[in-house]
């Protein structure tokens, strides 16, 4: 339990993650909470899978492929984008944006190659970008601009 109680506290995007993680632990009763995160991560460890096979998707549902990655160098990623929303069919194949929330990137996932870049994004008047500033909803238009 030592170990769960060590993996909630620590987080590579700042104490307000943590916190926030540590408040909804404590919802269920902190010690319970982190004997349940405990024995969860134990059974993964061990090589637990799920006792019944997920249903099979049926008719139209089976057109959709959906892949996760980690990218973006380990930040929380908020409100990625990767075309226009209002017509997806309006630059398709461009490289995925996401903002790296409180890192203050703006992080860039080409899919063709999986080639990665950080954009480093500067606060007010050229400063380094203020963690207490959130950067927040990245949109793109129908010409690509983000």
């Amino acid at each position: 339990m030592a170990r769960a109680d060590g993996d909630v506290a620590f987080n590579n995007d700042g104490a307000d993650i943590s916190q926030r993680m540590q408040n909804n632990m404590a919802k269920f009763g902190r010690e319970r909470a982190l004997k349940i995160f405990a024995d969860w991560t134990d059974l993964i460890a061990e090589g637990e899978i799920a006792k019944e096979m997920p249903h099979r998707l049926k008719g139209a549902d089976r057109n959709s492929v959906h892949t996760v990655r980690d990218w973006g160098a380990g930040h929380f990623m908020h409100d990625q984008i990767s075309g226009f929303h209002r017509d997806p069919t309006v630059n398709a194949g461009v490289p995925y944006f996401g903002l790296g929330m409180l890192a203050g990137n703006l992080e860039i996932l080409d899919p063709t190659t999986l080639k990665t870049q950080t954009v480093p994004i500067q606060g007010l008047h050229g400063s380094a970008h203020d963690e207490d500033a959130r950067l927040h909803a990245d949109e793109m238009d129908e010409k690509g601009s983000v």
